[in-house]
């Protein structure tokens, strides 16, 4: 039996309506959304939004084994993609668009 994490937030104004969706995918979490091109890691959006400190996020998230172990994988892709800074995160969420 195969478990889905997802969770997702519409917003609209008159004349648009965007939908973001937080997936569970091989363990790491995504964020979806129509105005993008791929998926991007959770941290990475946490690092776009200011918050830099990896410690930082995870006492704002949760600091439960299953969310830490989650989060810690989703880590490995910011060192992939060398994102180290809010700018950085920035402006790969930029290219995307």
């Amino acid at each position: 039996n195969k478990k889905c994490l997802s969770a997702s937030i519409t917003s609209s104004t008159h004349e648009r309506k965007s939908r973001c969706n937080i997936v569970l995918k091989g363990g790491r979490l995504f964020m979806k959304n129509n105005t993008l091109g791929d998926d991007i890691p959770v941290m990475l959006i946490f690092k776009a939004m200011g918050m830099e400190s990896d410690q930082e996020i995870v006492q704002l998230v949760g600091d439960e084994k299953e969310i830490v172990d989650q989060l810690a994988l989703s880590l490995e892709d910011l060192n992939k993609l060398n994102i180290k800074t809010q700018e950085q995160a920035l402006n790969y969420v930029g290219q995307k668009i």
